[in-house]
């Protein structure tokens, strides 16, 4: 059997059956945004890792070093962010070919140290190997107290969905920088590109829905809407419905999506690298949530609700016709 046969999450599937955890400390292993350990009574250790490799996950056609430095920070913030936890210490991990210029490693640098900079990161370490093709990968490292950690699991039937932000503009942002269109000319194709090579994460937002209990499930939104949706289904072991004129678009993808002989809705519902945050609100917070979020100016939608129908994912319009979706959400295999 080889990989492209059961996918990215298949493997995944697997390797976590074969994981047993003896020590008592480890809260959470494979199947969250992260690792959770218990340090003490009151505070837990949030441990994620994420990597970019040249080719795979970004082109240097059109992504400087110092764009790539931004973004692999900002991927991993976006993890701890899901799990509503505080960031802290990050180490890096490098593969370079030698032939590299040295400004090009100092811009990917500057890049990350914009970010650790906005939420105060220490960079404590990480290795450095010779590579045939550009490899960034990080260890991010988090904490977050016991009762406001969010993980994945905890959606129940009737609890509302709501997301952050807008949904589609990265994934318009990349096919717009594929196509070399001129964005420095064009205020909404500039503003589509950077939320493609600069994403940003939710870390005030996944803070402040963690703090006052107003999730009971939570995941960020990397691979698609969909896609990231059925992570928090499969392991609530619910379905859900998503109402589709309720999606949160950008005037951006509104106006541009068909010139670039894209679906808007189908953007916004497996584009990728949004890194927004996809939550649940049980139905007895949701007046408290309405109230919390009014005060704050927290940018979140309702886009649907939780059903009891396992693994069941219900497209729907306003007419009440389903809705196809003609494309997936991005799989590595």
């Amino acid at each position: 059997m080889q990989i492209r046969e059961i996918g990215e999450f298949g493997l995944i599937q697997r390797l976590k059956k074969r994981t047993r955890f003896s020590d008592p400390s480890v809260v959470k292993g494979i199947g969250d945004d992260c690792a959770v350990v218990k340090i003490c009574d009151d505070q837990l250790l949030l441990i994620t890792c994420d990597l970019l490799l040249e080719g795979v996950h970004f082109n240097l056609t059109y992504t400087d070093s110092y764009h790539l430095g931004k973004k692999a920070l900002a991927v991993n913030l976006s993890d701890i962010a899901a799990m509503g936890g505080n960031p802290r210490f990050y180490l890096v991990s490098l593969g370079l070919p030698p032939a590299l210029s040295l400004a090009f490693v100092e811009g990917l640098y500057q890049g990350m140290e914009e970010m650790a900079k906005k939420y105060k990161l220490s960079l404590v370490g990480g290795n450095i190997s010779s590579s045939r093709k550009i490899l960034l990968d990080i260890t991010l490292c988090g904490e977050s107290q016991p009762r406001e950690t969010v993980y994945r699991d905890g959606a129940r039937a009737g609890d509302a969905i709501f997301v952050t932000g807008t949904l589609g503009d990265s994934s318009l942002g990349l096919t717009v920088l594929k196509s070399g269109s001129k964005v420095k000319d064009t205020p909404a194709l500039r503003k589509l590109a950077e939320k493609h090579l600069s994403p940003q994460p939710r870390v005030r937002e996944g803070r402040f829905i963690a703090a006052h209990h107003l999730a009971t499930a939570m995941i960020d939104i990397s691979d698609g809407l969909v896609s990231d949706l059925n992570h928090i289904l499969e392991e609530s072991r619910r379905g859900a419905e998503i109402w589709i004129e309720k999606l949160p678009l950008s005037p951006q993808v509104m106006k541009y999506s068909h010139i670039y002989r894209k679906n808007y809705i189908d953007l916004a519902l497996a584009g990728g690298e949004d890194y927004e945050l996809l939550f649940t609100v049980p139905q007895e917070r949701l007046k408290k949530f309405s109230r919390l979020s009014r005060q704050v100016s927290l940018p979140v939608t309702m886009i649907g609700k939780i059903t009891g129908e396992k693994g069941k994912i219900h497209l729907i319009k306003n007419d009440g016709e389903p809705y196809l979706l003609r494309r997936e959400g991005f799989r590595h295999f």
